[in-house]
């Protein structure tokens, strides 16, 4: 289990190395319009949680609640962010996700079913 963890950090370690730098305001600076005003709050707010779930410990319960957290607000932030930026926040999101895999005591995720089961059960 160990040498699977250590695969799959590594992995995700290489990756990182060859995804282009997210540019909180898309290269060529903020343009004071409401969408790019929120798309920059949104991406600095996943980046500030990426970082602060970095230097946590991480359950089991709470890795699938951060995953259930992740999963529940990924459309409503693209549907927010829109545009160029709807790519930077879905590898945000991604990311925050794995961060808490990388520092959780039991790394079990949980499937896709049983996160819409979830959602359903919220939205009704």
């Amino acid at each position: 289990m160990g040498d699977v963890l250590e695969s799959a950090a590594v992995e995700r370690g290489v990756a990182k190395l060859f995804r282009g730098k997210v540019q909180p305001y898309g290269g060529g600076g903020l343009k004071f319009t409401q969408s790019a005003i929120m798309s920059a709050i949104i991406i600095v707010g996943l980046k500030s949680l990426v970082e602060y779930i970095r230097l946590q410990t991480l359950g089991k319960a709470g890795l699938q609640q951060l995953q259930l957290d992740m999963y529940y607000l990924r459309p409503k932030l693209l549907r927010l962010v829109g545009g160029s930026d709807s790519e930077a926040v879905a590898q945000l999101l991604d990311e925050v996700v794995a961060a808490g895999a990388a520092r959780s005591n039991d790394p079990s995720m949980l499937e896709v079913a049983t996160l819409e089961k979830a959602l359903l059960a919220v939205n009704r």
